[in-house]
């Protein structure tokens, strides 16, 4: 019996790795892409602490505008800003604030303008810079405040627009997605957009009132917006320290499969457009293989939840990955098997959680996951077999 078992172990084994081998060169050779990303590298003499972030999306008219407020540090004295914010991104110098900030001995902040003179981006750049009329001083603190206005595009690139018929109905149902890898975010927001600065978000987001929206973490509360009627206004909990392509939400009108509660963490939620589909075994394959990234790492990602996102006719991309939120083709998801669910779920550790300090790396980064998601699909099946045979 101990033979037949191994006979059967082995089969399977061989057939995971051959199924699996051209996706993973594949993915490897896709990689090489991020070699040719764009040397905009900022310079270290300001770093930021953390970002609030507004952003009201305009559906009817494909652009969104919002408003950010960036914590930062002054490592060495000097009177300018860099930062990203890429060309389609709109700024009003004489709406950018600048405002030094000092703790009195009651612990309590004061804050002081600062005169920034003019700003504009450097030729043939993505980098914005503000220059300053006075010198701020070494391990100085100031808040930044940007308004920003940009388009929504149908590419997959920043934030995009999709479409898909909507199986009750058959109309055809817009959502909103972000796709900000790898250094997309100056398309969002400005910001430091790359991946070794890694800090807390702290977000709202405007919504129709027939749509929901989905981010990186879990809603806090939803108010009325206090200007534009049928919006409300979405605020969510603080996100831990993360990369701003990492940064992500979808705004939709899929419904929430109601899945069993589980006990364990995170929460993993489906959310898709054919309610009369039974994701029981998908989402048992999700948590199962959850558990099996945890237990090899013997780490938990610090977010409570994962929305995983099934999206018909989804651009460019088979999927997206956002910490929190894997946003996947609906056939993706369907098919049969572990290894798609364990490379996008071992991305939340690989590539979310643990970023490179710049794209140079990313071709390890990439490599590493597939290799590891093979290894945990030939794991679960040599489980799923000692456990079906006598």
């Amino acid at each position: 019996m101990t033979n037949i078992k191994g006979i059967y172990i082995f089969g399977i084994l061989l057939l995971c790795a051959t199924q699996i081998k051209a996706t993973v060169k594949r993915d490897i050779d896709v990689s090489s892409l991020y070699m040719g990303i764009s040397e905009d590298r900022l310079p270290k003499e300001i770093v930021p602490l953390s970002y609030e972030v507004q952003i009201e999306p305009n559906i009817e008219e494909q652009t969104f505008s919002g408003f950010i407020k960036i914590h930062l540090r002054w490592i060495n004295d000097l009177k300018k800003i860099s930062l990203h914010a890429h060309f389609d991104l709109t700024l009003e110098d004489t709406k950018i604030k600048l405002k030094q900030m000092t703790r009195d001995f009651g612990n309590r902040t004061t804050f002081e303008d600062i005169t920034i003179l003019r700003g504009g981006r450097l030729p043939r750049k993505s980098i914005y810079v503000l220059h300053l009329k006075e010198l701020v001083k070494k391990d100085s603190e100031c808040m930044l405040e940007i308004p920003f206005e940009g388009n929504i595009w149908e590419t997959a690139d920043g934030l995009f627009r999709g479409h898909y018929t909507n199986s009750t109905t058959l109309d055809q149902e817009i959502y909103l997605a972000t796709n900000l890898k790898p250094n997309n975010a100056r398309r969002l927001f400005p910001c430091f957009d790359e991946p070794g600065f890694k800090v807390p978000f702290t977000v709202s987001i405007a919504r129709p009132t027939d749509f929901t929206t989905i981010f990186n973490t879990p809603l806090l509360r939803t108010d009325p917006h206090p200007l534009l009627s049928n919006y409300m206004l979405d605020y969510f909990d603080k996100t831990p320290p993360m990369s701003t392509f990492t940064f992500g939400f979808v705004v939709t009108k899929l419904q929430r499969w109601n899945n069993e509660p589980n006990l364990s963490s995170p929460t993993i939620n489906i959310w898709s457009n054919q309610l009369d589909a039974d994701f029981k075994e998908i989402h048992e394959k999700l948590y199962l293989t959850y558990q099996t990234i945890k237990d090899y790492f013997n780490l938990t990602i610090p977010l409570p939840k994962i929305d995983v996102l099934a999206i018909p006719d989804l651009p460019t991309a088979d999927s997206i990955g956002i910490w929190g939120i894997l946003i996947m083709r609906d056939t993706e998801l369907l098919k049969k098997g572990n290894f798609v669910l364990a490379r996008e779920l071992l991305s939340q550790w690989i590539g979310s959680w643990i970023t490179p300090e710049w794209w140079s790396e990313a071709n390890i980064n990439k490599a590493l996951t597939s290799f590891l998601a093979a290894e945990f699909v030939m794991t679960m099946a040599v489980w799923s077999l000692m456990e079906n045979i006598p």
